[in-house]
């Protein structure tokens, strides 16, 4: 979610003064045509305008501090064996920096078809959907496969991006009539700490050799007359198949490409300053093909890059106890530090802490980031916002252990821990070994025991879990006791619970089924509850929905395995709970 604010921050700051641009370069967005008159002639039919069709044209240019990319592409098609990637695709974006602001994401794919619209249905990293249309960007004839024509799209999907991560993209078509044979997705991000100067220039359409060669120069750009550095040319290619295909990439050629029937290559390069051409094309005299769009990338330091110190800080926040907080900042310095107060004596250095309050209530919560400049300078802003807050969640424990006899003397028993909690943390562990030894009590389960006799032995053990406020204060308790007969050097088949093992009481409800897997039913026996599925850390992980006034039902599609609880909460406030497994 920090990506998405930090992409509206972005569109501020790539209009602000404190960023200068390359001189010579020209800002260019938009759809095909562009600039139709500084182009050359289309290769073998010069009285056709120049739209996307048989050439490609300008789709994207930038120059900007900090400017660079990230590409994620796929196979799609399912003409062909072995088939593509199947739908939805997923497109793995990596490499954004923390500190970068989106500029702009693109989709690419080319087709063998008849120019159908194509809307991408994409679910980004935070898992939020979105359904996008593509443009047609070109046309040309079909590439040796019988279908009406050879087709190019463009997609504009900067609102879908939320930073790194997997994108599944589903909606391309694919078989007959129209299949595609791959896609590529760009997304342009800009750091504004950085020192360099980035300058991106792509160009699309549809250009297609059914044999032969093909080359096209791009332009409308200058290279700086500075130092030009960490340069990068690629190309996108529909339909290669392994037939001995080079590709030229700013004025290069002899690259292979994998012939995977599209191929995404991107190679470094070379750009010269003041340079204001680039070449691209492929020599392949057996292949058919589809070059969709090809790009140039650079940095240079023609520029003084620099950033103010500016922390600007803001907050939101998921939960009402405990609450999950998410600090960020909306200025282009770099963050040194973060210290939050929550309102109740509580603080924290993390970005992105989460706080349990002892009693509800609204509390003023205050972020301070501190930043620096591009020179070193630090400064310091805050930012406050009241917060509500719910009651704690009831803390709970389930006390367990396991027993075994040492290996080299059977009178000693070690004991493991298996107490299940939530709500607060163990404060106390008591244990009684049942041979009239002294109780041992302490804040960790004792590991073993020697016995002087051997015999059949009570062993209890009772936890105590505690729940503090900011102070340090105790404001909540809750303990429970179990006991187990442990054999101490006789045989003892099976184990079982000892008698006096404090009875289960009646919880007037029932969790079924148990364990369970795709969902948990709950009735309870009495009208107007809270119900609540917890972790073992009492936190609440799903939430449990009514069927009927006595009915509860929950999903755990997306919980992992485990142990879990359900807690119902009745009007008098008491609260009843059971454990269940989640398979």
């Amino acid at each position: 979610m920090k990506f998405l604010r930090k992409m509206m921050v972005s569109i501020l700051l790539l209009g602000g003064t404190q960023l200068v641009a390359q001189n010579g370069s020209t800002q260019v967005s938009g759809l095909n045509p562009l600039d139709k008159q500084s182009l050359s002639a289309r290769q073998g039919d010069p009285v056709t305008p120049l739209d996307g069709d048989g050439q490609l044209g300008p789709a994207f240019q930038a120059s900007e501090c900090g400017l660079d990319y990230a590409t994620a592409t796929n196979r799609l098609g399912q003409r062909f064996f072995p088939a593509g990637v199947a739908q939805p695709a997923t497109f793995t974006i990596s490499g954004i920096p923390a500190s970068a602001v989106i500029v702009q994401a693109f989709v690419w794919c080319d087709a063998s078809g008849n120019g159908v619209p194509i809307t991408l249905n994409i679910t980004n990293p935070v898992f939020a959907g979105f359904s996008i249309p593509m443009t047609l960007v070109g046309v040309d004839q079909d590439k040796c496969w019988g279908y009406a024509n050879s087709t190019t799209y463009r997609a504009d999907v900067t609102a879908t991006v939320s930073g790194n991560g997997n994108y599944t993209i589903s909606g391309f078509p694919t078989g007959s009539p129209n299949d595609v044979d791959g896609a590529t997705m760009v997304v342009i991000w800009r750091d504004p700490t950085a020192s360099f100067q980035g300058d991106l220039i792509i160009w699309d359409g549809a250009m297609v050799r059914n044999g032969g060669t093909v080359s096209q120069t791009m332009s409308g750009f200058t290279a700086c007359s500075g130092n030009v550095f960490n340069a990068r040319a690629f190309i996108g290619v529909g339909d290669l198949q392994g037939l001995g295909s080079q590709l030229e990439l700013n004025n290069v050629g002899g690259y292979p490409a994998l012939e995977d029937w599209w191929d995404f290559v991107e190679v470094p390069t070379t750009v010269f300053p003041g340079q204001t051409t680039s070449t691209f094309g492929n020599v392949s005299p057996n292949d058919c093909y589809n070059i969709a769009l090809y790009g140039l990338y650079f940095q240079s330091d023609c520029n003084t890059c620099t950033y103010p110190c500016d922390p600007k800080p803001e907050f939101t926040w998921n939960g009402c106890n405990p609450i999950s907080f998410d600090g960020y900042s909306n200025g282009v310095s770099p963050v040194v530090s973060w210290f939050w107060t929550f309102g109740d004596g509580g603080t924290s250095t993390l970005e992105d802490p989460s706080h349990s309050y002892a009693a509800p209530g609204t509390y003023l919560v205050c972020l301070t980031i501190i930043t620096t400049d591009s020179d070193g300078k630090t400064c310091c802003e805050q930012f406050c916002k009241k917060v509500d807050v719910c009651p704690p969640p009831p803390c709970f424990v389930q006390p367990d252990f396991k027993w075994y006899p040492s290996n080299t003397n059977p009178m000693q028993i070690h004991f493991v821990d298996g107490t299940v909690f939530g709500g607060g943390s163990i404060c106390n562990y008591e244990m009684d070994f049942g041979d009239g030894s002294p109780i041992y009590s302490g804040p960790t389960m004792p590991s073993f025991h020697i016995y002087t006799d051997r015999g059949v032995y009570i062993v209890c053990l009772k936890v105590t879990v505690c729940v503090y406020d900011a102070a340090g204060n105790v404001i909540q308790k809750c303990e429970e006791r179990i006991c187990y007969e442990v054999a101490v050097n006789v045989n003892l088949t099976p184990l079982k619970k000892a008698n006096t093992t404090i009875p289960e009481k009646s919880t007037g409800m029932n969790v079924f089924p148990n364990p369970a897997n795709q969902e948990i039913n709950i009735t309870v026996t009495e009208e107007n509850a809270v119900v609540r599925i917890l972790n073992a850390n009492g936190q609440e992980v799903v939430a449990a929905k009514a069927v009927t006034k006595n009915i509860y039902r929950a999903d755990l599609t997306n919980l992992a395995a485990g142990v879990y609880f359900v807690t119902v909460q009745s009007a008098d406030g008491s609260v009843k709970k059971e454990k269940f497994v989640k398979e």
